[in-house]
């Protein structure tokens, strides 16, 4: 145990430290008062502690036997009491109590029919101390946390709460029926998520309002509904998570459909008994299964992905939505109401939880305070410029409305229409989408050609790319449009995308227009969308952002994404997207290949190295960037000292041997939009006095670690609360103070050219998610190198 701790302390003391903040931040931020999330947490004794003990067995327990050691040790407890540990905890073999017992305890108990001996011995104590600010002691923080964690959750279950999975949420097993969706087999169960975070100042308590959709129906009606169809009872359900109401309320994700499983199949015991699976849950929970044909759902131990369960399908319930069910307007209406609570709403809710909790917890000689006023900053939007030298200033939500000239106007000739054509009205659809495109696309300076018309009698994948073919002899076109009845998941547009995109494809741009946009009543407004998306995919920005003071112009901004498709079994994908320069008007694009849920890559080096030489070859041999950020999406808090040690360290391998001397500012940033913290800014409003932040909040204070992390609100939410973007810096030795890291990431959240305001995360990140859902929902081959310069992927 002391080794782990002392890795752990090695680990986290590889993060770096908060640069300076500067006199300029009151020129490019303005100061403000927020409230969160977040809830002061202290003990009553200031100089109470922890108390580890170390459980052991007589030699007759079988020590990989986690089900017989949790036995033994519920059967010890009443023991442990009476030597002195009125109050504790059982976390594996060891067991955590604030109460001191020097000597060891002996328990003796009997587990079916056999005498067993349980034995404690008091290891180590910790002072809670060590929890706050410039106190913590990175080889001590993670048992401390657990410790608080586990006296948290002990509060919420004696308040009738139940915990899913170990996830930090909880729910009233009572209040599961009671919000069924009006006019759906669904219904919400409510709950809430809290969590113990330690911040640069006290441990905050952070707790957030959670809700969980839930099929009325039970996994059995689900399947029966495909009547048989095995094919799609297993694209269907593969990959979706059920709830289990027996047992401790538990969810499970599906890996697979087993057909020759039923509940009259057997299994073995830990005992070594046979057992079928009717028998095992008629004697464990008392319930008869009624349907002894169907088949058995199976599920892969997290932990350990070689032990698998089996489920009764009739015994557990579907969780979340399907496609179709997201695609219903209606439905995702009705559902808003429980799943988009409005920043006051959420904020009551929030803080009915904290004074129900603030009783338990006092209780137990621990004190939660209810003063969450933390201090922000909202970072000044930067001044776009269009064509002919016009500024615009985004609104305070970050958003604005394209309607003069675009900054690099476009003349699109040479290009081919293909489409279907069983009439004179399909014809004529054409026609009207190319008198759009003219029409639309030349207010904002994206002139068009009049486009080769090919026409196909079918919508065979292999005929249309056929006949491309012949039309290719003649020379490359700049950019095919087809024009389908079908946009995602149809074997034609993945055989277009898989022939122009993919490395022995063609290698020309490709832009895919439904049939349905074309007849929509909008369809104007769409057609100038598809216009500003084509001249974009050609290498044309739209507009571009002011530079940020103090950061050279010589700069490469990475971003980094990972796209998984667990549910059919493909291979995820990561997109790498460079741009060279503050406003992305050049860039390289790559995706690579992973293994089936893989996170980390090992490539990424390799293609580090492709983008420096880009770089080096776009300004003609004349310069390397003398500065490199990295954004890196998708990475929670327990995956970063895996990140470091595998990404990062390539990356800066490749740095440090590129060439001799070279040696650039560098920053390795990671985000995560997964997170349950939330802001809310106050107005003079008696009805709703809570709003969500404006775009540009940045929080800095209070809530962050003692390294270096932000928060960033980039985007105004109008529905729901607002979510905010967690950035941590991982490595940096750069000279930017504090606040250009806040500037320079703001900025680049308006340098994505698909939609006309902020986005949640820098472009390059965005466009690292749309090169990688591209390519991995689609081809997941490598792409052709003629579109590695171009956003082809928008």
């Amino acid at each position: 145990m002391q080794q782990t701790n002392l890795k752990i302390c090695d680990k986290i003391s590889q993060l770096v430290n908060r640069p300076k903040r500067s006199e300029q931040v009151n020129k490019i931020c303005r100061p403000v008062k927020v409230l969160s999330n977040h809830f002061p947490f202290e003990f009553k004794d200031k100089s109470a502690g922890l108390n580890i003990y170390a459980v052991s067995f007589s030699e007759d327990v079988p020590q990989d036997s986690r089900e017989v050691i949790s036995q033994l040790i519920n059967l010890s407890k009443e023991q442990f009491k009476k030597a002195g540990l009125e109050r504790f905890s059982i976390r594996g073999l060891n067991i955590w109590s604030p109460q001191y017992v020097k000597e060891r305890i002996i328990s003796e108990v009997t587990l079916d029919g056999k005498k067993h001996c349980v034995y404690l011995n008091f290891t180590k104590a910790i002072d809670f101390q060590y929890l706050e600010g410039d106190n913590q002691d990175p080889a001590l923080m993670q048992p401390l946390q657990q410790a608080v964690n586990v006296q948290v959750k002990k509060a919420l279950k004696d308040m009738g709460l139940r915990e899913l999975n170990r996830l930090s949420q909880f729910f009233d097993p009572k209040s599961i029926d009671a919000n069924p969706v009006k006019g759906f087999p669904l219904k919400v169960w409510l709950g809430y998520k809290t969590s113990l975070k330690l911040t640069s100042t006290k441990p905050q308590l952070l707790i957030d309002y959670a809700s969980r959709v839930l099929s009325t129906q039970s996994a059995l009606n689900f399947i029966r509904s495909f009547n048989q169809n095995i094919g799609q009872i297993k694209d269907e359900l593969e990959g979706k998570s059920v709830l289990a109401t027996y047992g401790n309320y538990r969810l499970y994700k599906i890996s697979a459909v087993d057909f020759k499983k039923t509940p009259k199949s057997s299994f073995q015991l830990e005992d070594g008994k046979q057992i079928t699976y009717a028998q095992y849950y008629q004697d464990r929970y008392k319930i008869k299964i009624q349907d002894m044909n169907q088949p058995l759902l199976e599920s892969l131990d997290r932990r350990n992905p070689d032990k698998k369960f089996y489920l009764i399908p009739e015994l557990v319930y579907m969780t979340g939505l399907t496609d179709d069910q997201r695609s219903d307007f209606g439905l995702m209406k009705e559902l808003a109401y429980y799943t988009k609570k409005e920043p006051g709403e959420r904020l009551q809710i929030i803080q009915s939880l904290l004074s129900k909790l603030q009783k338990q917890l006092n209780a137990q000689q621990m004190t939660l305070k209810s003063d969450s006023s933390t201090h922000a900053y909202i970072v000044q939007q930067p001044q776009l410029t269009f064509g002919n030298g016009r500024r615009l200033d985004a609104d305070p939500t970050g958003f604005f409305i394209l309607k003069d000239p675009v900054f690099q106007s476009a003349y699109i000739k040479d290009w081919v229409l293909i489409y279907q054509s069983r009439g004179r009205q399909d014809d004529e659809l054409a026609d009207d989408l190319v008198a759009d495109l003219n029409q639309q696309g030349g207010r904002l300076g994206i002139k068009f050609d009049k486009p080769f018309f090919i026409n196909m009698k079918g919508n065979k994948p292999q005929e249309w790319i056929k006949e491309l073919q012949a039309e290719f002899k003649n020379g490359l076109p700049s950019l095919v449009v087809s024009l389908t009845d079908k946009n995602r998941d149809t074997s034609l547009y993945i055989g277009l995308k898989d022939f122009l995109l993919s490395q022995g494809g063609a290698g020309v741009i490709h832009q895919n227009v439904t049939t349905k946009s074309c007849k929509n009543k909008n369809k104007q407004s769409i057609a100038s969308k598809i216009a500003q998306q084509i001249s974009v995919k050609l290498g044309n920005p739209l507009w571009v952002i002011p530079k940020v003071k103090g950061i050279s112009e010589k700069i490469m901004i990475i971003g980094m994404d990972i796209y998984h498709k667990l549910v059919t079994g493909k291979q995820s994908c990561m997109g790498f997207v460079a741009h060279f320069d503050l406003e992305c008007k050049t860039s390289f694009s790559k995706t690579i290949i992973m293994k089936s849920g893989q996170e980390f890559n090992q490539a990424v080096g390799q293609t580090f190295k492709e983008a420096l030489q880009a770089y080096f070859l776009h300004y003609g041999k004349k310069q390397l960037p003398d500065t490199i950020l990295v954004y890196r999406d998708g990475v929670g808090d327990s995956q970063i000292q895996t990140l470091m040690q595998t990404e990062l360290e390539q990356i800066k391998k490749v740095i440090s041997t590129y060439t001799a001397g070279y040696n650039p500012q560098f920053a390795y940033i990671t985000i995560n939009k997964k997170i349950s913290d939330r802001f809310f800014m106050t107005r003079k409003n008696n009805k709703s006095p809570y709003i969500n932040p404006v775009s540009g909040l940045v929080v800095a204070d209070r809530v962050t670690s003692k390294y270096f992390d932000f928060f960033l609100a980039a985007q105004y939410v109008t529905q729901g609360t607002c979510t905010p973007t967690h950035y941590q810096v991982l490595d940096n030795n750069t000279q930017f103070t504090e606040e250009m890291f806040w500037q320079i990431t703001y900025y680049q959240c308006f340098n994505y050219w698909n939609w006309t305001g902020a986005v949640k995360v820098p472009a390059c990140v965005q466009y690292a998610h749309k090169l990688a859902f591209l390519v991995g929902d689609t081809f997941q081959k490598a792409v052709h190198q003629n579109l590695q310069k171009q956003h082809f992927y928008l």
